[in-house]
């Protein structure tokens, strides 16, 4: 996060959080629709809400991509301590300076 703080200063750039992304699309596409000052489109918007998009492979069709992603457990509940501490370690300050919370 640290290496791309920088973005978050240039009036170039957008931040977009995923939990913003997953809990209100629509104001995430707005703000950025604005931010390049293009008019609205539906499209992304429906996608977004009809696909689950996975870093390493291609959208799978989904019933409402949000309601999958909430109750998937979050990787971490599989985490040793040892595991979780080096996280804490490596990320843990960049994470609060962002706003992000570390639940565990």
């Amino acid at each position: 996060m640290a290496r791309y703080a920088y973005l978050t200063r240039m009036e170039r750039a957008v931040t977009v959080r995923y939990d913003d992304f997953l809990h209100v699309p629509s104001q995430v596409f707005e703000r950025v629709f604005d931010h390049l000052e293009i008019s609205d489109d539906e499209s992304p918007l429906a996608f977004s809400r009809t696909n689950l998009v996975h870093p390493l492979g291609k959208p799978d069709k989904q019933t409402g991509p949000k309601k999958v992603l909430t109750k998937r457990e979050p990787s971490f509940e599989r985490w040793h301590e040892k595991s979780r501490r080096t996280f804490r370690d490596i990320c843990g300050d960049e994470m609060r300076k962002n706003g992000c919370e570390l639940p565990f």
